[in-house]
């Protein structure tokens, strides 16, 4: 797959517009040649793709999942709004990042 190839592809066109568009297997299968020919070998690397973008994006939904299901129970508990704990766990998550740089650039 050349890089000026890929630039200009309906591929990428349709990956910026929506990464998971079950659409982009479609374009995926088209990028089998080089040279003009025909590969084996980049057929069998489109499976591969395809297998990786289906298994990424259902850990995707698996994970955003987890995560609403987490939320809705603090949620609960609290009786906090969804988007004030959605914004708390952001907070969280920024200081956490923040003390760990701290820690590893203090040697601590």
């Amino acid at each position: 797959m050349g890089g000026a190839n890929l630039s200009k592809s309906r591929l990428l066109k349709k990956f910026n517009i929506n990464p998971s568009d079950p659409n982009i297997r479609e374009e995926f299968a088209k990028w089998n040649k080089a040279g003009g020919k025909v590969f084996a070998g980049l057929l069998e690397e489109e499976k591969r793709k395809q297998i990786y973008i289906s298994v990424s994006k259902r850990m995707s939904e698996v994970k955003q999942d987890m995560i609403d299901r987490k939320i809705n129970g603090v949620v609960k508990i609290f009786g906090l709004a969804y988007k004030d704990v959605v914004a708390l766990v952001a907070t969280l998550s920024i200081l956490l990042n923040i003390y760990f740089v701290y820690k590893i650039h203090n040697h601590e």
